[in-house]
C-alpha cells in the first residue's frame, strides 16, 4: 500500500503527479503514475494568449510532458531530492467533480497500488498523452486527504497552485451521443453572440450585463431547434454545480474543457451559458445559471481577484455563490471563497485560514465575526440581508447563532425567497458594532453586540403562508390580509399606494425605486389576477415585471402590522411580540425575538411609513441614545 511522505512546509512543498504515456481511450490498462515533491512555488500573473486547445505535434507533447525541476522524486516509497529550480508553469492542474465516493478505482503510484475515486481515475486517464508523460496537479492524489493538518495547509495555498500552473484542464466527464452536437452548438452560438454584439457596437460583456453586474434580457429570445436537448444535457453535468471549480477556473492562466474526446475553451462554454440566459432560453433542471455565474468571475480574474478588490466583499461572494453551488464538505462554502481573494497585507487571517479540525459552526461563525470586527464595507447589511430562516427550529441550526446566514446550506428559492435589495438613502450610521466570543460552559457561543432604534413590537401577523407561489395564493395570503390591516387607516387613493409599496418593498423588478407609473401598473395587474389560479412565471413573459417585483419582496415573508399601526412585510416565521429594530448601519429594519436578556435575529423587514427616514429623523430630533441589543 502506498504511504505518503510528509510535505516540507518550510520549503512550501506541494506534490505533483506525472502520468505515464498511454492512449486516452484505452480503458483496460492500469494508470502508471509517479509522485513528485516540488518547492519554492512562484506565482505568475501573465496570460498565455493560446486559446487553450491541445496540439498533437511532438513539440507540444514534449512541453506538456517535460519533467519539472526542483523536485523530490519518489521511487517506490523512497524519495530522491533533485536540486534544480522549478520553472513556474511546468505543470497543469485538473478541475473536475469528485462524483460518488463509493465508486473506486486503482492506479499505480510509484509502483504501488493506490485507491482513488473513479472520477479521479477517469480524469487522469483522459488527460494522459500518447507518447510523453504529463505532469499535473490533482487534489485527490496530490493532497493526503486523510491528514487533516496537511489538507488544511494545502487548501490554504490552493489558489497559488492554480495560478502557478501553465493551464487548467476541466474534465467534464465522458461524452454521450449528444456531446458533439452540444459542442458544435456552443461554437455556433459564440460566433452569433460576438457578431450580434459587434453589430450593436458593444463588447459582448457590455451587451449582456448591466453596469451593476445584473443581466440584461433580450425579449426577442433565441430559437435553438433540436439542439436544445443536447445543450441541456451538457449543462446538466455536475462540474457546473460545484463551488470549488469557481476558484479553479477563475484563477488559472487558461482553462480548456475535456469531455470524452471533445475539447473546447472553458470561456466559450461559460459565455454561451450567459448568452442563453440573456436570450431567455429556458433549461429547467440544468446548471445553466451557476455556469453563467462562474463566467462573471472569469471576465478578468487577475485584475479583479489579484488586486485585492474583493477583500472587502467576502460577504457578497459568500452570498452570491454559496446558495447555488455544491461542495461535499460544508466548511468549504467558506474555504473555497477565501481562496479567490488576495491578502497582501498580513496574509490570510487566522479566522479564515482553512482548518478542518474546526466545526461547521465555528467556520461559518468565524467568517461572519471576522467580517464584523474588520468593519468590512456594508458588513451589517450584508449579513442581515441574507439571514433567511426557514423555520423557528432554524434559528440555531447546527448550533449556529441566529445572525449568521446559512451559507453551508444549498438554496431553495421556494423556501428561502430573496434578500431585500440594497437601499442607500436612509441608513442609520453611528458607532461600530462588535462580536464577542466568550467561553461558555457548553462551548464557544458567538454574540454580536449592536446598537439600534426600537420601532416597536409586531401585533398582527398573517400566519400559514404557503411556500409555493401562485396568483391565487398571492391574492388570498397577501392582498386580502393587507387590505384588512390597512382598512380605515387611509383614504382610497392612498391605500393603492400603500398596497403597492408594501407588496414590492418599494422596489420594481429592475431594482429601481417604485414610481407612480409602477403603482398604477401593479394595481391594474392585481385587480386583473385576483381570481387567477395560474402559477407565477419564472422568466420574463407577460406581466413579468409585476410578478418579479412582488415575488422578490413577498416570497418567504408575510404581511404584518406594528403596534404603531404600520403595515409591514416581515419574515414568515415572525410571531406577535417580536420587536422591530432599525439596527445601526443597516438599510432595513430587522425583526428580533427577545430571548432572555438577548435577542434572536428573525430577519429583515419592510415597514411602511418609516423607510424614507422618518424613524431615524425622529430619533435624531429626540436626542436620545441608541438601544443596545446582544444578538445570539
Amino acid at each position: 500500500m502506498f504511504t505518503f511522505s510528509p510535505l516540507d512546509h518550510d520549503r512550501k512543498e506541494i506534490r505533483l503527479l506525472t502520468i505515464a504515456p498511454g492512449a486516452w481511450d484505452n480503458l483496460d490498462d492500469i494508470l502508471n503514475c509517479e509522485i513528485l515533491h516540488i518547492a519554492r512555488m512562484k506565482t505568475v500573473h501573465t496570460h498565455d494568449q493560446n486559446d487553450g486547445s491541445v496540439d498533437d505535434d511532438e513539440a507540444m507533447q514534449e512541453r506538456q510532458g517535460e519533467k519539472p525541476r526542483n523536485t523530490r522524486m519518489s521511487c517506490g516509497n523512497e524519495e530522491v531530492d533533485v536540486d534544480d529550480d522549478l520553472e513556474t508553469g511546468s505543470y497543469e492542474t485538473i478541475s473536475y467533480a469528485w462524483g460518488d465516493p463509493a465508486q473506486r478505482a486503482t492506479i499505480l503510484l510509484n509502483g504501488v497500488n493506490f485507491d482513488i475515486a473513479k472520477s479521479s481515475e477517469q480524469a487522469l486517464r483522459r488527460v494522459r498523452l500518447l507518447h510523453r508523460p504529463r505532469t499535473v496537479w490533482i487534489d485527490a492524489v496530490c493532497i493526503n486527504q486523510t491528514d487533516i493538518a496537511e489538507r488544511s495547509q494545502q487548501v490554504a495555498i490552493m489558489a497559488d497552485i492554480y495560478r502557478s500552473g501553465r493551464r487548467n484542464i476541466v474534465y467534464l466527464g465522458e461524452a454521450t451521443s449528444s456531446t458533439g452536437t452540444a459542442i458544435n452548438s456552443i461554437n455556433h452560438l459564440m460566433d452569433t453572440a460576438i457578431a450580434d454584439a459587434i453589430n450593436d457596437g458593444q463588447s459582448l460583456v457590455d451587451k449582456v450585463f448591466s453596469s451593476d453586474g445584473s443581466f440584461r434580457y433580450d425579449p426577442a429570445g433565441l430559437q435553438l431547434a433540436s439542439n436544445e436537448d443536447a445543450l441541456a444535457e451538457f449543462y446538466s453535468r455536475p462540474w457546473f454545480s460545484r463551488l470549488w471549480v469557481l476558484q479553479e477556473a477563475a484563477l488559472a492562466q487558461q482553462s480548456i474543457c475535456f469531455c470524452g474526446r471533445y475539447e473546447i475553451a472553458l470561456s466559450s462554454v461559460l459565455m454561451t451559458a450567459v448568452w442563453l440566459i440573456h436570450k431567455l432560453v429556458r433549461m429547467p433542471g440544468t446548471h445553466l445559471v451557476t455556469a453563467s455565474n462562474k463566467f462573471g468571475h472569469m471576465r478578468d480574474p487577475h485584475s479583479l481577484f489579484g488586486s485585492g478588490y474583493f477583500k472587502a466583499d467576502l460577504l457578497k461572494l459568500l452570498a452570491d455563490n454559496s446558495r447555488d453551488s455544491l461542495c461535499t464538505d460544508p466548511r468549504d462554502k467558506v474555504y473555497a471563497i477565501v481562496g479567490l481573494m488576495d491578502w497582501p497585507e498580513h496574509g490570510l487571517p487566522d479566522e479564515l485560514r482553512p482548518d478542518y479540525s474546526r466545526s461547521v459552526t465555528d467556520v461559518l461563525s468565524l467568517a461572519g465575526s471576522w467580517a464584523i470586527n474588520s468593519n468590512l464595507h456594508h458588513v451589517t447589511d450584508r449579513l442581515l440581508r441574507h439571514v433567511l430562516h426557514r423555520s423557528n427550529e432554524d434559528l440555531h441550526l447546527d448550533g449556529l447563532p441566529s445572525w449568521i446566514p446559512r451559507w453551508h446550506r444549498s438554496g431553495d428559492q421556494d423556501i428561502d425567497g430573496h434578500a431585500f435589495r440594497r437601499l442607500t438613502a436612509y441608513k442609520l450610521t453611528h458607532n461600530n458594532s462588535q462580536v464577542v466570543t466568550p467561553k461558555m460552559c457548553s462551548g464557544l457561543k458567538y454574540q454580536w453586540v449592536v446598537e439600534g432604534i426600537c420601532i416597536g413590537p409586531l401585533v398582527n401577523i398573517v400566519l400559514g403562508i404557503p411556500t409555493k407561489f401562485s396568483l391565487s395564493y398571492f391574492a388570498e395570503h397577501y392582498v386580502g390580509p393587507l387590505r384588512g390591516l390597512v382598512h380605515g387607516c387611509y383614504d382610497h387613493k392612498t391605500i393603492d399606494v400603500v398596497e403597492a409599496q408594501v407588496l414590492t418593498a418599494s422596489r420594481w423588478a429592475d431594482r429601481g425605486p417604485l414610481d407612480i407609473h409602477h403603482i398604477q401598473v401593479l394595481h391594474q395587474w392585481i385587480e386583473k389576477n385576483m381570481r387567477s389560479k395560474s402559477p407565477f412565471s419564472t422568466w420574463p413573459e407577460e406581466d413579468f415585471a409585476c410578478e418579479q417585483a412582488v415575488l422578490i419582496a413577498c416570497q418567504s415573508r408575510t404581511v404584518a402590522k406594528t403596534a404603531t399601526g404600520n403595515p409591514a412585510l416581515v419574515p414568515r416565521i415572525s410571531l406577535p411580540g417580536d420587536v422591530v429594530v432599525w439596527i445601526n448601519r443597516s438599510d432595513y429594519p430587522t425583526v428580533l425575538r427577545p430571548c432572555g436578556e438577548n435577542y434572536e435575529v428573525i430577519g429583515q423587514a419592510y415597514v411602511h411609513g418609516i423607510m424614507a427616514g422618518e424613524a431615524i429623523e425622529a430619533w435624531r430630533l429626540s436626542e436620545s441614545t441608541l438601544g443596545t441589543f446582544t444578538l445570539v
